[in-house]
């Protein structure tokens, strides 16, 4: 079911890109699911199978919903950088909340075709992996709740030009965010502490930074783009509970980062499950 808000082409076309370009740097938010709500997957789907000559017609066709995608991108990362580093354990709590909320509908897409042994398989390796660097990260920094308090990255010298493949990586991880329904990649891009500086980057418009980026976004949107919808369509269950299970299992990776919950935290728990569990009950 696409979600279609009752307002003028134009303007829902707006609203749609900037709402999904939010989702883009959000934990816990998958832009892709988004895409499918507001329908215009299909379209983007097109383009990605042959951007070459498609290019030019998505563009006629959606130039709000691309200028509303960047505003959007741009807009929340500012307002991330004001205020995630002051308030991280509520917006931890809200971001756990946005992967939760996901679950069910990611369920309910892997669990149509049924449930058998190679998707169990799936679901347990997937879910195995994320507990695992969830563990090894846990180890690696012992009882430390550094990641409650990440700290304003340093913008001193933000016009000196350096490569490095970090931001090439980050964005290759957005573009993976983008293929895949469910799967928020902030959040791992959270867990890899890149998720700050990447914030930092977006909200000052640092050119080198972003333009690394967008090549890792760009060259894995093209390559595995293919491969992505020849797994749903060959692999389509198998796939769905391999993304359950990452889904799943990068919770673990939030848990030891949070601190005793206050009423706030649930306040914002609350708020997170119920706007991604809404997005998926208008996804079927």
């Amino acid at each position: 079911m696409n979600f279609q808000l009752r307002l003028p082409k134009k303007v829902r076309s707006a609203l749609s890109g900037l709402v999904i370009g939010s989702a883009g740097i959000l934990p816990g938010i998958s832009g892709a699911s988004l895409t499918v709500l507001f329908g215009v997957h299909e379209d983007i789907t097109a383009l990605l199978a042959d951007p070459i000559h498609r290019f030019r017609q998505f563009i006629q066709q959606h130039f709000l919903f691309v200028l509303g995608l960047i505003i959007g991108f741009i807009g929340t990362s500012i307002i991330l950088t004001g205020i995630f580093f002051t308030h991280t354990a509520i917006f931890l709590t809200l971001f756990s909340g946005f992967i939760v909320g996901t679950l069910p509908s990611i369920y309910r897409r892997a669990a149509k075709s049924g449930i058998h042994r190679r998707e169990l398989l799936s679901f347990f390796f997937f879910t195995a992996i994320m507990v695992a660097l969830a563990i090894f990260n846990y180890m690696s920094k012992g009882s430390r709740t550094e990641g409650l308090h990440f700290a304003m990255p340093n913008t001193e010298n933000r016009g000196v030009i350096t490569f490095s493949p970090q931001w090439f990586f980050s964005g290759a991880i957005l573009g993976c965010g983008s293929l895949l329904p469910g799967i928020s990649a902030s959040f791992f891009l959270m867990y890899l502490d890149w998720f700050a500086p990447l914030l930092s980057a977006v909200a000052s418009l640092r050119f080198l930074p972003l333009a690394q980026t967008a090549l890792g976004f760009t060259i894995t949107i093209l390559t595995l783009s293919r491969v992505t919808n020849w797994l749903y369509r060959r692999f389509n269950s198998i796939t769905s509970f391999a993304v359950l299970g990452c889904t799943l299992g990068s919770f673990a990776l939030i848990i030891p980062l949070l601190p005793p919950l206050t009423i706030p935290m649930i306040i914002f728990f609350i708020v997170g499950f119920s706007t991604s569990f809404f997005i998926g009950t208008r996804n079927k």
